[in-house]
């Protein structure tokens, strides 16, 4: 899986190095979202715990959903919000307003730093007057870590 910027993200600084890397969330390893959430309610400050060996650059999103009614709403790890108010899903994660199984993620123009240990916020919310049951929702944070080059 990979995240397509506009433009090229640009080389890691002198004396680190970029990896690939991605965290997966899903209901066995954050019960949040795993939980039903009741009509026009939401599900708040979901916590996405990142590791504490490298900084991460957060350059990418992609979640996994089948539910249409579903809105999302994410905070970068110094608590900003990344958007005016929850976004539904099927118009701000789903390229051409609808779920394509295999899509690609959407790109965060530039990358998010993240520090070591950070914590993404994440708030769901159901847009429907239906209870959306879904055990099945899953969040990908895609980008980099940033090594230090050992010399």
């Amino acid at each position: 899986m990979r995240y397509r910027a506009q433009f090229p993200f640009p080389p890691a600084p002198k004396g680190f190095r970029d990896e690939d890397f991605f965290y997966y969330f899903d209901g066995n390893n954050t019960l949040a979202l795993a939980q039903p959430i009741p009509a026009l309610d939401a599900i708040r400050n979901i916590a996405l715990p990142l590791h504490r060996d490298a900084p991460f650059i957060w350059r990418g999103t992609k979640i996994l959903s089948d539910q249409p009614a579903l809105g999302v709403e994410f905070r970068t790890p110094d608590g900003e919000l990344m958007s005016d108010d929850v976004q539904p899903l099927y118009q701000s994660f789903f390229p051409g307003g609808f779920a394509i199984v295999g899509m690609l993620p959407v790109a965060n123009e530039p990358g998010i730093e993240c520090p070591l240990g950070a914590v993404i916020q994440l708030d769901l919310a159901n847009l429907s007057a239906a209870p959306i049951v879904d055990q099945h929702t899953a969040v990908l944070l895609m980008g980099v870590k940033r090594w230090r080059i050992q010399l």
